[in-house]
């Protein structure tokens, strides 16, 4: 934050708590009846609140006047409200302007709020608290959490702004804080008191602005990077450092040489929330949000700041019924075809109908009406391929949004998803379990069909055990490494005669596939045809194994 000849110009502005005095429609920015800067977000009771400051600057001035932090909220990341003016300078009496960066976070019911103000000598951190995100919220303790004085000559940090609070697992708090050096602290259970010693976890080319959040068991510091600031990340093996893995993640501002910036999750999709200066320029900044994805468990996916925006989510429960379920991308139903779930085109076919059932919150049990089986992604890992089971199994179901569609997981725990392999088009590709890439091959529409006592509970008929199935002429002869199985292969390859055929121990549901996922014989028998196929390496489930074999 720079320009500090001008932060403190402007006046106090009185303000109490008003309730929803505007509403705004998704794109970027979210908000254009006022400036506002240095988000941060939090989620409660299925609502993303985002905690801005506002800056007052007229057109033309250069400096900063900022004398209160407003607060906006959206239950569908769509419309947004104005929760009004929630808290200004006169909330503290001792603070005497600068109303800058903050952030809230919730403890045992209680709200509290951080903010960078100015104390009449230097930048200070101070907290207040309320009974709801919204407020009404007071000065917690009646004087700074942080000052400058706090904060050793050597530290490198040139002001005490910025902060932002983290709960970890075990319940210990953490504030951190800093432009120019990120410093840090435990917090009491109070979150108003400081313990311990002050610890440093400054990244490279630190700037200011430090978030501090955790995914899967790793601990990611944001911040904006060098100057004009970018966004740059980077991890850290515990709360206290040390930092490692530190890259650029978002590109220049528009229009703005600050950047601030916070992720939040909200129902298993990661948001990136920040601010430009796209309509009034470095001093009139904007609040904007786009999607976040990660590359792997330990770095965040380069993000591109977009006008457009996220779009709108739908979180109400999907009712009971039955449903066909249409892949986003290509417009094909989800079959189980011998236990393996795979995109089929639309047929009159009961294999392609899902009962859906809900348990509770965004989980339910997908039941397949031909086959009477559950729709499962095993363990969850990547690249395990979806599957129908006889036992009862549970998986979550939450709208990506309601353009695109369902997303489907293996469970609550995870961010893993039901992907259809290679975003490919291409009839009996299969579903498998792939990271967050916000591709449409990982969303899904749900075409009611009525209600599940309208059909009956048939089962798949088994063949004699002296039938046999003929194999589908498969046009594709390219060999490409193996990508469509789990990596439970048997270790060795079995070498299979063309002319005769393949023969299992007994009469089996099974599914052949070449190399690219396709399948190309499916049924149940105990001898498959294969003389129409090409030569080659395939992949055959058959009485709940995976064999990799080769057709001679």
């Amino acid at each position: 934050m720079y320009g500090l000849g001008n932060a403190l110009r402007g006046g106090f502005v009185g303000v109490g708590l008003s309730l929803a005095v505007g509403a705004f429609a998704a794109s970027n920015p979210v908000v254009t009846n006022m400036f506002t800067a240095d988000p941060a977000g939090l989620v409660y009771n299925d609502t993303m609140y985002i905690f801005t400051r506002h800056d007052e600057a007229p057109a033309g001035h250069e400096g900063y006047i900022m004398n209160d932090w407003h607060i906006f909220s959206s239950g569908d990341m769509d419309t947004w409200v104005d929760r009004g003016a929630a808290l200004s300078i006169r909330s503290f009496n001792w603070a005497r302007g600068s109303a800058w960066a903050s952030q809230t976070i919730e403890r045992n019911g209680k709200f509290y709020w951080y903010v960078t103000v100015h104390d009449g000598r230097d930048f200070a951190v101070g907290v207040a608290v309320a009974d709801h995100p919204a407020g009404p919220y007071k000065d917690a303790i009646g004087k700074a959490l942080i000052t400058s004085d706090m904060t050793p000559a050597n530290s490198g940090v040139n002001y005490d702004i910025d902060p932002t609070v983290f709960i970890d697992d075990d319940g210990q708090a953490y504030i951190y804080w800093g432009n120019g050096a990120v410093m840090g602290y435990r917090l009491k259970e109070n979150m108003v008191e400081l313990q311990g010693n002050m610890f440093n976890v400054t990244p490279p080319s630190f700037t200011e602005a430090p978030y501090v959040h955790k995914r899967n068991g790793y601990y990611f510091l944001t911040y904006a990077y060098g100057w004009e600031e970018r966004i740059g990340q980077a991890t850290m093996k515990s709360p206290t450092g040390p930092v490692s893995n530190s890259k650029v993640i978002v590109g220049y501002n528009k229009n703005s040489n600050t950047s601030h910036q916070a992720f939040v999750e909200f129902h298993n999709q990661w948001y990136y929330i920040y601010h430009t200066g796209a309509i009034g320029g470095s001093f009139r900044r904007a609040l904007c949000v786009d999607y976040a994805y990660y590359e792997n468990d330990s770095t965040i996916a380069n993000i591109t700041m977009t006008d457009a925006g996220v779009k709108k989510v739908d979180h109400a429960p999907i009712r009971d019924g039955v449903y066909r379920i249409k892949a986003r991308h290509s417009g094909l139903s989800l079959e189980d075809a011998a236990s393996a779930v795979i995109q089929m085109d639309s047929e009159e076919s009961e294999s392609q109908l899902w009962a859906l059932k809900r348990i509770d919150g965004y989980t339910y049990t997908l039941r397949n009406i031909e086959t009477g089986k559950y729709l499962s992604f095993g363990k969850g890992n990547l690249l395990d391929t979806a599957r129908t089971v006889d036992a009862e199994n549970r998986i979550v179901i939450e709208n990506f949004n309601v353009d695109d569609g369902y997303r489907l997981y293996a469970d609550t725990a995870s961010e893993y998803l039901g992907d259809v392999l290679n975003i490919s088009t291409e009839a009996g590709m299969p579903l498998v379990v792939w990271k967050q890439t916000g591709t449409q091959n990982q969303s899904f529409k749900f075409e009611y069909m009525g209600d599940e006592s309208a059909y009956s509970s048939s089962s798949v008929e088994v063949a004699p055990e002296s039938s046999s199935s003929e194999a589908v002429s498969s046009s594709s002869t390219e060999i490409t490494s193996l990508v469509a199985a789990s990596g439970n292969l048997g270790a060795r390859i079995i070498g299979v005669s063309r002319a005769d055929g393949l023969r299992f121990s007994q009469a089996a549901d099974y599914a052949l596939m070449n190399l690219h996922g396709m399948v190309v014989a499916r049924g149940h028998a105990a001898q498959v045809a294969v003389k129409n196929l090409a030569p080659g390496a395939y992949v055959v489930r058959f009485g709940g194994r995976i064999q990799k074999i080769e057709l001679r």
